[in-house]
């Protein structure tokens, strides 16, 4: 198995492990969940171990993590609906995006696939957030969500140019010059 997998699928056991252990334990399982996504691009990178199987899991993985951890917090009342929406917002900007992208004929092959710097700015403010919870400082909504809705629009717009280039036709009106 190559390091960099390792350290993606370790995020599993960690969200599992998360429902059964006392709360005191939860940052740092937290915490080791965040440097095992930190690790896994860096070893894929520098022993040049990138494949599409991880390039597919490690998405996957932060987000059975990030909504394991996210539903512990709904449940036992310390992130309000509306918090977990927001937390969730860049998940849902993805979904929606893959719809739209379907419904035009598109196949998911033609996209190329790699992290996003936007997304890695929303991927930190949820890390951040859910952090900040767990050591039991409250959430302060608007001002928590004014920078994610700025870092969601940002990704969302990054997303549409990756999935719907501009194309090459010339605009309506603009004639070809004869020579």
């Amino acid at each position: 198995m190559y390091i960099p997998l390792f350290f993606t699928l370790i995020r599993i056991p960690l969200a599992a492990t998360l429902y059964y252990t006392q709360p005191v334990f939860h940052v740092p399982i937290c915490i080791a969940a965040i440097i095992s996504d930190i690790l896994d691009g860096w070893a894929a990178r520098k022993w040049n171990q990138t494949s599409a199987v991880g390039g597919a899991l490690d998405p996957l993985c932060d987000k059975i993590f990030a909504w394991s951890i996210l539903s512990l917090l709904f449940k036992d009342g310390t992130l309000s609906l509306f918090s977990a929406c927001g937390l969730l917002l860049r998940d849902l900007l993805l979904f929606l995006y893959a719809l739209l992208y379907l419904m035009k004929g598109k196949s998911f092959s033609n996209i190329p696939w790699g992290s996003l710097f936007w997304g890695k700015i929303i991927t930190t403010i949820q890390m951040y957030s859910i952090v900040h919870l767990l050591l039991g400082f409250p959430l302060h909504e608007t001002y928590h969500f004014t920078v994610l809705g700025i870092a969601s629009t940002a990704f969302a717009i990054e997303l549409h140019k990756i999935a719907f280039p501009p194309s090459k036709k010339k605009p309506y009106g603009q004639a070809e010059l004869v020579k």
